[in-house]
């Protein structure tokens, strides 16, 4: 294998890691870490950790409440943040689901276990500091709850297992019992059920695939350029 030969390899392979870099930071956190929350690129920032997770107003939840939260500190440009159960050490899966509104929050849903149970950004240009985020209660009791976050505070610091200081506690809804009138004998006991609301999970916005079309072809143009060098 020539010099040459070789030194195209390298391109190659740079042009590889580099696509796959970009793409892991600029699209949000990749399925691998809905589990161990580890990002794939940077280093673990120093201490102490400059973000907290603020639940608004609440500290017990329901079937299908909404309720908002965000993360507060400095400024940072990408998260991954899941719901899970304060008993469930071993399990880390998450409950309940996020919504993403239509609009350019800079964030996107992801499904780890079930659909829209984890949220991400859905770009790096933006960020995200002050921005709320809306969780939807579980059907069920799944027992007490905190909120578990990896901040990302730009494509090589990041802070992880950042956890609500507040747990919320299940609190059963209220059931609505109407009583006929004294003629008659018979009860009848409503219980009213939200419906699970929409929420967005597709995919990037298409400035997102534009930028990384244009780095795939940036590099490879400069690739070709040299295996046609003399």
């Amino acid at each position: 294998m020539t010099g040459k030969d070789m030194m195209s390899w390298v391109i190659v392979g740079y042009v590889i890691t580099s696509l796959t870099r970009v793409g892991a930071f600029y699209n949000g956190a990749p399925h691998q870490s809905c589990q161990s929350f580890d990002p794939v690129h940077g280093t673990q920032g120093p201490n102490p950790v400059p973000y907290s997770i603020q639940v608004t107003s609440t500290n017990t939840y329901t079937n299908k409440q909404k309720i908002d939260l965000q993360i507060k500190g400095t400024q940072f440009t990408g998260l991954i943040l899941q719901a899970r159960r304060v008993s469930g050490a071993s399990d880390w899966r998450p409950v309940g689901w996020f919504s993403v509104p239509f609009d350019s929050s800079g964030l996107r849903l992801m499904s780890c276990v079930s659909d829209g149970d984890t949220i991400t950004q859905s770009t790096s240009f933006n960020s995200l500091n002050g921005t709320m985020m809306t969780w939807i209660a579980p059907e069920r009791d799944e027992g007490d709850i905190y909120f578990m976050a990896n901040v990302l505070k730009n494509k090589d610091v990041w802070y992880n297992n950042i956890r609500s200081s507040t747990n919320l506690k299940y609190e059963p809804s209220p059931t609505t019992i109407t009583t006929a009138s004294p003629t008659t004998s018979s009860t009848t006991i409503t219980t009213t059920t939200a419906k699970r609301p929409y929420y967005y999970s597709g995919t990037p916005p298409s400035i997102q695939q534009g930028f990384q079309k244009f780095i795939t072809i940036g590099l490879f143009t400069i690739m070709a350029d040299f295996l046609l060098l003399p």
